[in-house]
């Protein structure tokens, strides 16, 4: 069997859920016992994400962007 994938590796490693209210879902999400890598996280000014595994073990990335402007 190959080695898993990394997130930075070409063909699908995860898939992004383009999210509004991003720290009251993942508050919501990891109470019912769902795992995170990490809480959100301000990747650049008006860009949050966090990644999620779902019950498969597939890789889910919640991303909010802030309105600008």
């Amino acid at each position: 069997m190959p080695p898993p994938l990394r997130q930075c590796d070409f063909g699908l490693t995860h898939f992004a859920l383009q999210v509004q209210g991003i720290h009251d879902i993942y508050q919501r999400l990891a109470a019912a016992g769902v795992r995170f890598n990490c809480p959100p996280q301000n990747l650049r000014p008006g860009v949050w994400a966090t990644y999620l595994k779902d019950p498969e073990g597939n890789t889910v990335e919640l991303v909010q962007y802030d309105k600008q402007g």
